[in-house]
C-alpha cells in the first residue's frame, strides 16, 4: 500500500497531527478525528475500530511503539507491502 503523504519522508512525527498528515488527511480532517478516537479507545473498542480502519489502527500502534519518533518515511516503508486493495 502506497501511503498520500504530504510529509517529507525524513519529516519526524512527533503528534498525531503529523500522523494524520502521513496518512494523507489532516488534523482536522476525518483521519485526525478517527486517530484521536483511536487514541482514546480502550482495548476492546480499539479491537472494533480495527475491524473498520485496519490500517489507521496499525499505523496509530506503530506510531506508538516508535521511539523517540518514526518518520513519514518509516511508516510508508512499513506499509510497503501491502496491497492497494489492503488484502
Amino acid at each position: 500500500m502506497t501511503l498520500r503523504s504530504a510529509l517529507p519522508d525524513d519529516h519526524p512525527l512527533a503528534t498525531y497531527a503529523d500522523l494524520a498528515l502521513a496518512l494523507g488527511g489532516s488534523e482536522d480532517s476525518f483521519t485526525g478525528d478517527l486517530l484521536r478516537l483511536i487514541a482514546k479507545a480502550d482495548p476492546r473498542n480499539r479491537a472494533r475500530l480495527r475491524a473498520g480502519f485496519p490500517l489507521q489502527v496499525a499505523a496509530w500502534e506503530i506510531w506508538m511503539g516508535a521511539a523517540p519518533h518514526i518518520t513519514a518515511g518509516e511508516l510508508a516503508d512499513e506499509f510497503a507491502h501491502i496491497p492497494d486493495d489492503h488484502g
